[in-house]
């Protein structure tokens, strides 16, 4: 009985300590602090977001605060200088791009940045007329 406790203990133990590297290796954003940057969309959109995601079209998804925070951990995916914002299907995601300013669309599969300057004129008109 003592050996089959003592293992499961030790498989416990490592699995505790696998959970905390796993969540060490991912950024967690402060949604709190991307309110700060300076870029009227991207504070639009992020003003729309709340604890639910929120469908602008079928294929075209806000995602919740939550997910933003913890969206490497969610999505196993490294994003470095990039926000994620809007899950567009296929595993593509809009992103605003810290180092350009701008917004660009984020495969999480491959993790690529696969077009970095997308205009999100038309999502902004949507959360417009969402928030009215």
């Amino acid at each position: 009985m003592g050996f089959f406790n003592k293992k499961n203990n030790n498989i416990e133990e490592n699995a505790n300590s696998i959970d905390k590297n796993v969540k060490e290796n991912y950024n967690i954003l402060d949604f709190n602090d991307l309110l700060k940057i300076n870029n009227q969309n991207l504070n639009r959109i992020l003003k729309s977001i709340n604890d639910e995601s929120i469908f602008l079209d079928e294929d075209l998804r806000l995602i919740c605060k939550r997910e933003i925070e913890h969206f490497e951990e969610q999505y196993q995916c490294k994003l470095e200088g990039l926000i994620p914002l809007i899950d567009v299907s296929n595993n593509d995601f809009i992103v605003y791009i810290c180092t350009k300013n701008t917004f660009g669309m984020y495969n999480i599969v491959d993790e690529l940045l696969f077009e970095e300057d997308i205009d999100i004129t038309e999502i902004i008109n949507k959360l417009d007329l969402y928030n009215k």
